[in-house]
């Protein structure tokens, strides 16, 4: 009984022990997390470290290196601050002088000026006030003559004016200005109406018809018209071209066709190499290229001389140049400018002018009212 017992007690236990639950088990935690936490904190700490060492560094090199450069730049720049204040200041001072000398000198001009234009003002007003005094006894003087001392002085003034327009007609070439003088003495001796000056008169009216008669001037025209020839002659294309024998004698229709066109460039073609022209005139040679330019020299130069001719009045040098030229024009033969044969033409009319005209050989007026003029004052001193 007593051994079943601890047996029995035994099974029993082991029984209980199977029918209760087992409780789960705990999970473990590693051992190493304590060690990557702290050893994780460590590195963060390093780094803050680091960094503050880094800014340090940063800092201290700023310090040193930057912080002296930093304050010369800018006590260069506050120097060159107050350079430039100084020469902004001499600047404005400098120009301030030059406005105030310049406004002197200005005044000083105006007031020269005003002062000359003043003084030519007074001069000219004096000089009126003279004339016009001049005028009024002249004036008094005609009003004090009688009608003989008046008629001596209309004969005078009519030879005075004739001895001019003789000294204009033929000393001067201005034959416009000799027939106003003309026409003035006509108009004193008319103011006269005096029988014995109907000679006198009537010279004057033949010489002034005459002198109307007159064709005008024409050598300011002629040198014009030589220097538009010249210069429409050292323009143009003197050389002569040598025409191909197919352009001769087939002429171009003015809508051709390709069968045509053929045609020509073919015998274009065959003239290159042989040509065959009839000529039933005797052939001329053509010019060479320096006999060309040694004749156009040779022209223009004719030209120039002609030119110079023309406003000088020499009608013989003028005529002879314009031959010369024109046989120059005639020796180059047919040229292919047709301003050559313009130019022909106009040198031929030029050849008909005649630059002065032919003026009388004396005045027939003139020795007539000198002989009035001479009587009237022998009859004035007696």
């Amino acid at each position: 009984m007593s051994t079943s017992e601890p047996g029995e007690k035994d099974a029993k236990l082991t029984t209980e022990a199977d029918a209760k639950p087992k409780p789960k088990p705990k999970p473990t935690k590693p051992k190493e997390q304590p060690a990557t936490t702290r050893s994780s904190s460590n590195s963060g700490w390093g780094a803050v470290v680091i960094l503050l060492l880094i800014i340090g560094a940063i800092s201290w090199a700023a310090y040193y290196y930057l912080w002296p450069q930093w304050q010369a730049q800018s006590q260069t720049l506050s120097r060159q601050a107050s350079d430039l204040e100084n020469l902004k200041d001499s600047v404005d001072e400098r120009l301030t002088s030059a406005q105030r000398s310049q406004q002197q000198q200005i005044q000083s001009q105006l007031d020269a000026f005003s002062a000359t234009t003043e003084r030519q003002l007074n001069q000219q007003a004096a000089n009126l006030d003279q004339l016009q005094r001049a005028v009024q006894s002249v004036q008094a003087e005609v009003a004090n003559l009688d009608l003989s001392q008046a008629s001596t002085w209309r004969l005078f003034e009519a030879r005075n004016l004739v001895q001019r327009a003789a000294t204009r007609l033929w000393i001067e070439h201005d034959l416009g200005a000799a027939l106003q003088l003309l026409v003035l003495a006509q108009s004193h001796l008319e103011a006269l109406n005096n029988p014995a000056h109907m000679a006198a008169r009537q010279a004057l009216a033949n010489d002034i018809m005459a002198l109307r008669g007159l064709p005008s001037d024409q050598r300011e025209s002629a040198a014009m018209i030589l220097t538009s020839v010249r210069t429409q002659l050292a323009d143009a294309d003197w050389y002569q071209r040598r025409v191909s024998a197919f352009a001769d004698s087939i002429e171009r229709p003015e809508v051709e066709g390709w069968w045509a066109s053929l045609q020509r460039s073919g015998q274009t073609l065959m003239d290159q190499f042989i040509r065959v022209q009839r000529q039933e005139q005797p052939i001329t040679p053509l010019l060479s290229d320096s006999f060309v330019a040694l004749s156009q020299q040779r022209l223009l130069l004719q030209l120039q001389l002609a030119q110079q001719a023309a406003l000088a009045g020499s009608q013989a040098v003028f005529e002879a140049s314009i031959q010369e030229a024109l046989r120059l024009l005639e020796t180059l033969g047919s040229a292919p400018d047709q301003r050559l044969q313009t130019a022909r033409e106009t040198l031929l009319s030029l050849q008909q002018i005649q630059l002065r005209p032919d003026y009388p050989a004396d005045l027939e007026s003139l020795d007539l009212i000198e002989r009035l003029a001479r009587n009237a004052g022998a009859e004035a001193s007696s």
